[in-house]
């Protein structure tokens, strides 16, 4: 099963938990549930470390997101997503996927070791600032259909390809810096 499951309105607030080794998520956010987690760490688990659907709104400081089989985090529907000063690292998967119209805003954290950084298709969107994705093991960032990336004072090094832009996606980068990729920056 999952560690824990927040849905409808229902709050949670966790600090300094382990949602590790469970045969599906180690949380499960949806419709218009909330989650905070302060130094948490979700690892293991069979699927994502995190999966959330339909409209939540789920915060991460100051964590780590390693080592589940599937992705780190995997958003889609309307689900928000803030991570601040997050590790997501060693995923089997991307470090965090995200589809439909789902939302991530990222701040100070680090990705690398995963099978790619961040990945977004449909109307996604994702904002970075000051973020570091490195030693990935196929692409830093991937983003497809209408997906929008903007990255701001970030770092996208040591990966075979830094970024790949399909169908429609766009990208705005500012300050950021691509460094010691195998086959380019695009």
């Amino acid at each position: 099963g999952t560690g824990i499951a927040v849905s409808e309105r229902a709050g949670l607030d966790l600090e300094e938990v382990r949602l590790t080794e469970n045969l599906r998520f180690g949380l499960w956010a949806r419709d218009a549930g909330r989650a905070a987690l302060l130094r948490c760490v979700l690892s293991g688990n069979m699927g994502a470390g995190a999966y959330a659907e339909g409209g939540p709104e789920v915060a991460f400081r100051e964590g780590e997101v390693r080592e589940n089989r599937g992705h780190g985090v995997w958003v889609r529907g309307d689900s928000r997503i803030r991570m601040t000063g997050t590790r997501i690292r060693s995923n089997g998967e991307n470090g965090l996927f995200a589809e439909e119209r789902a939302r991530f805003f990222l701040e100070r954290c680090e990705a690398g070791f995963n099978r790619c950084g961040v990945a977004a298709k449909g109307a996604a969107r994702v904002r970075a600032e000051r973020c570091a994705f490195d030693r990935q093991a196929v692409l830093g960032l991937d983003f497809g259909g209408g997906s929008r990336l903007r990255l701001s004072s970030c770092d996208v090094q040591f990966t075979p390809q830094g970024l790949a832009l399909q169908c429609t996606a766009v990208v705005v980068a500012d300050s950021s810096r691509f460094t010691h990729l195998g086959r380019g920056a695009v």
